[in-house]
């Protein structure tokens, strides 16, 4: 059962300012709108929300004390490498991934620490920018990407296929860029997640 791990893990962050970690429990069952709107098809869920709004990646990990534990204190991690010469910039960027990168006179300051926080650019903006509209289904992914409710367009291809991969991605962006993260669609034209 959850709810006792679930409880010792909020007694671990009860000395936390007000505020900064908030545990609720909810019964789906006794409070079906609530499992409906976070769209709670399995239980027990975790959901997380970040500055009131709610993140899309749940908690998958272990069920214990622990994991439980150490995913809520990541959390705090800003994920934010601070850098100071062009070298230490181009070593860091990693290849493949998107990158944000801020430019700052200092470490420190209403800018820095807004740009910290994420409140230089709304979520919204990022994943824009930030999620590509094709992406790869792996095993890792798959759960996560099935509970967002959108439908799959899955290219089924040989891994090194780079070709067919091109073509598709090409294809996508060209026909249907509109539809990333449309569902319902504002149209009868269907959103599609395309893998």
């Amino acid at each position: 059962m959850l709810k006792p791990i679930y409880n010792e893990a909020a007694e671990k962050f009860k000395d936390y300012p007000a505020g900064k970690v908030v545990w609720a429990s909810v019964d789906a069952d006794q409070q079906s709108e609530i499992a409906t709107r976070f769209s709670v098809n399995k239980y027990p869920t975790l959901k997380l929300f970040r500055k009131g709004e709610l993140v899309k990646k749940e908690f998958r990990g272990q069920r214990s004390v622990e994991a439980l534990t150490a995913f809520i204190q990541k959390q705090f991690d800003t994920g934010i490498v601070v850098l100071s010469s062009a070298e230490e910039l181009n070593t860091k960027l990693q290849a493949g991934k998107r990158n944000v990168v801020g430019f700052f006179p200092q470490t420190g300051g209403v800018e820095f620490e807004d740009f910290q926080h994420g409140c230089f650019c709304p979520p919204k903006w990022l994943a824009e920018r930030c999620v590509p509209l094709v992406r790869e289904i792996t095993f890792e992914n798959a759960e996560e990407l099935t509970e967002e409710n959108l439908p799959f367009l899955i290219l089924f291809r040989h891994p090194d296929d780079k070709h067919s991969e091109q073509l598709y991605k090409d294809a996508v962006i060209r026909e249907i860029p509109d539809q990333k993260g449309k569902w319902p669609p504002p149209t009868d034209a269907a959103a599609i997640k395309c893998l």
